[in-house]
């Protein structure tokens, strides 16, 4: 029999079943045999896939030196360190109000910006953003956008709404944006347009938003070893262009989100250093007798998406060292490296996936650190 002419089982008539000879039957529900115990074998073997477990890679940085200073280039407190699509290094100086463009070698290139409410200057920059082959300066005092080609010379700035002031707050692409609202009107995060007035909420807050800051309740959650609500909320967020990365600084957790704002995933993320971290807080909070102020709980320093892997840069406990920690587009820890016990602490990082370079930025100590990730 031709059982490649035998086309009748995907005529969309209703009765041609029923028109089957019992020769065709019997080819009919052994195909369906073959067919169902094939299927069987995919889904068993994609079964033991899911539930093999990832074994973690533990390395440690020992390529670590200094990329800059403020003694070789007048960077006082590099606050953001981007990679540039065209390999040069963009530094933030939280010092000075000031955008530095790196080579590779460290040299110095240019710089641009400076203190001030006029084009182009900043009164606080918060996080350098790139978007195709332009620099996005996010000035969170002015809530605006200043946009900048490679070269230093301005482009055009953006105004950010009212609601995103101080605000976490991440670029989708060059139109779309969306920020942390922290449980306001119900939900966690909210996309807005640079270009209408079209915004929407998603997210599920982890608790109501507080009117304002109850410290003596916060610290007494804190001291009984719980996480106040006030903290809660707080986000760092992330997008590849295609979804959207919130990561719970208090919380240690990671969600997925497509643009849509449907949750797609929600993971626990056990850092390194958690326990530590967590355990000095508390015992901070204990002893602060301060009433006006609280510790902050906050596990990691930086967290960005390279590709199909995600990195994060952790907090230091307590003469503890920093880790950085890959994880892959599940959200499922792959590496942790550990960074040497002398370097000073890191505030924000980048990754060059073609070369495993890393940079690191430290503002306290006014250094940015060069260093290998193994492999």
């Amino acid at each position: 029999m031709n059982w490649k002419n035998k086309a009748f089982i995907l005529k969309p008539d209703p009765l041609s079943f029923m028109k089957m000879t019992p020769s065709e039957y019997r080819y009919f529900f052994l195909a369906l045999i073959i067919i169902s115990v094939a299927f069987q074998g995919c889904n068993n073997q994609n079964e033991k896939s899911a539930d093999k477990p990832i074994t973690i890679q533990n390395f440690e940085i020992d390529t670590l030196k200094v990329f800059t200073s403020f003694e070789t280039h007048d960077i006082a407190q590099p606050s953001d360190v981007k990679i540039l699509k065209n390999g040069h290094i963009a530094i933030a100086d939280y010092g000075q109000q000031t955008i530095s463009i790196l080579k590779k070698d460290g040299s110095l290139i240019h710089s641009f910006g400076r203190q001030g409410r006029g084009p182009g200057e900043f009164l606080n920059i918060r996080d350098i953003l790139t978007i195709g082959e332009h620099i996005s300066v996010y000035d969170s005092h002015q809530n605006r956008l200043v946009v900048f080609n490679y070269s230093g010379e301005l482009l055009r700035s953006e105004s950010f709404s009212s609601a995103s002031m101080n605000k976490e707050t991440t670029l989708i692409n060059d139109s779309l944006y969306v920020i942390g609202i922290e449980g306001v009107s119900g939900s966690l995060l909210q996309v807005q347009n640079f270009k209408s007035d079209s915004v929407f909420n998603f997210g599920t807050p982890k608790a109501e938003k507080e009117q304002g800051l109850d410290l003596k309740k916060s610290k007494r959650q804190l001291k009984a070893g719980k996480v106040p609500n006030f903290f809660k909320n707080k986000v760092i967020l992330n997008s590849d262009g295609t979804h959207i990365y919130a990561f719970f600084e208090a919380l240690s957790e990671l969600q997925k989100y497509d643009l849509h704002g449907n949750l797609l995933w929600s993971r626990m993320i056990d850092l390194p250093n958690n326990k530590q971290i967590f355990e000095d807080i508390v015992e901070s909070a204990k002893e602060n007798t301060n009433a006006r102020s609280i510790p902050v709980l906050n596990y990691i320093a930086d967290f960005l998406i390279i590709e199909d892997n995600m990195f994060i840069l952790t907090a230091r406990p307590s003469g503890g060292s920093q880790y950085i920690v890959k994880l892959n587009k599940q959200g499922e820890i792959v590496a942790e490296y550990s960074m040497p016990e002398n370097a000073t602490y890191g505030y924000d990082i980048d990754i060059n996936p073609e070369d495993n370079t890393a940079y690191f930025t430290s503002w306290s100590a006014g250094i940015v650190y060069k260093g290998i990730l193994p492999e």
